[in-house]
């Protein structure tokens, strides 16, 4: 019964500590204006995982930590793109450049 008991522990602390999440958080406003961004297009193409900003322009995705490849869009804007190692929050301000 206790070795049981052990192994169930073992799993349980195995999976909370391979399942982290993380937060990459932020604003994304014009470059010029500096209005906010409503609707802008957030998202991570190795955890097909994404969202869209507020009417603050503000937006918020919890990730599995590792590698991440964020792109971030809007229509009339350049589309930026981020690839990194998440393992911690993060806070990433995006200001959008129009395109031409």
């Amino acid at each position: 019964m206790k070795k049981i008991l052990y192994l169930l522990i073992c799993l349980f602390v195995y999976h909370n500590i391979s399942a982290q999440n993380y937060t990459v958080s932020g604003y994304i406003t014009d470059e010029k204006s500096g209005e906010t961004q409503i609707n802008a297009s957030i998202y991570d193409f190795n955890s097909r995982k994404g969202t869209v900003s507020n009417v603050y322009g503000f937006y918020s995705l919890t990730l599995p930590a590792g590698e991440v490849s964020l792109q971030y869009s809007y229509v009339g804007y350049h589309t930026q793109s981020f690839d990194f190692n998440l393992n911690k929050d993060t806070v990433i301000h995006i200001r959008f450049k129009e395109s031409t």
